[in-house]
């Protein structure tokens, strides 16, 4: 069965997420901030179970700011790095049966669930790409962990190359706003250690967000490896969690 989340857990995620990052992100986030959480509004209000997509379109990506090294700590680095993240989750609306007029609550993961990042050096013309990978959900066919990264180039004459998807590395870092938190603190050591750590109003709402999120993840973690038959690492690997895993008070 598919994967549950609520809405307004993943409209909170975009707001705070879109003020404790300014300074570290290009000017053009705000816009695609706003279109982000217009597109999972416009999902919502629509109380379909039809699949639709909510996504960061390649055209429009979220771009940080330029990390001048700031990638290794002291700003040790050499290049010039800027990231770009686009994704593409496939939804639905969860019927409310008891108040089938009201806005639905949680929204399912109907299809692809996937967030890519791309890093780019900018010192150079044209820039150049130098990395790539993407942090995705699974559905209850995928033969990787549920929750995975994937390395994958787009030519298939590169290392990595699209044809072949593995390595699938388990992950623990589920929704677009998280893997921004994730890019923005590689990209940004000190910096972003140091805003992360800060007990503001908007931090104070990301918080508890992400800390349900791990704790219900990691508590799954746990089952699977107490339920474990034969290897541990390969049961893991075939367990798929339940509808309500983030759903659950």
């Amino acid at each position: 069965m598919s994967l549950h989340f609520p809405f307004q857990m993943l409209l909170d995620e975009i707001e705070a997420i879109s003020r404790i990052t300014r300074g570290f992100m290009a000017p053009s986030a705000v816009g695609v901030f706003a279109q982000l959480k217009a597109n999972l509004e416009s999902i919502r209000a629509s109380k379909s179970t039809a699949v639709a997509p909510w996504a960061i379109r390649e055209s429009y990506p979220l771009q940080t700011g330029e990390s001048l090294g700031q990638y290794e700590p002291g700003d040790g680095g050499s290049h010039v790095v800027v990231a770009e993240l686009t994704c593409l989750w496939e939804v639905a609306c969860v019927p409310d049966r008891k108040h089938g007029n009201r806005a639905p609550t949680y929204l399912s993961l109907e299809g692809i669930a996937s967030t890519r990042v791309r890093l780019f050096d900018v010192d150079t013309d044209p820039r150049r790409e130098l990395a790539m990978w993407r942090m995705e959900v699974g559905d209850n066919a995928s033969p990787g962990c549920h929750f995975h990264v994937q390395i994958l180039g787009e030519p298939s004459h590169q290392v990595f190359p699209h044809s072949l998807p593995v390595p699938r590395f388990p992950s623990i870092i589920v929704t677009p706003m998280a893997v921004l938190e994730f890019v923005l603190a590689e990209l940004f050591q000190d910096n972003w250690r140091q805003r992360a750590a800060q007990e503001s109003a908007d931090m104070l709402r990301w918080k508890p967000i992400q800390q349900k999120r791990w704790r219900d993840l990691l508590a799954w973690h746990q089952i699977c490896m107490r339920d474990a038959i034969g290897s541990p690492w390969t049961s893991f690997k075939t367990k798929k969690p339940s509808p309500e895993l983030f759903t659950s008070s």
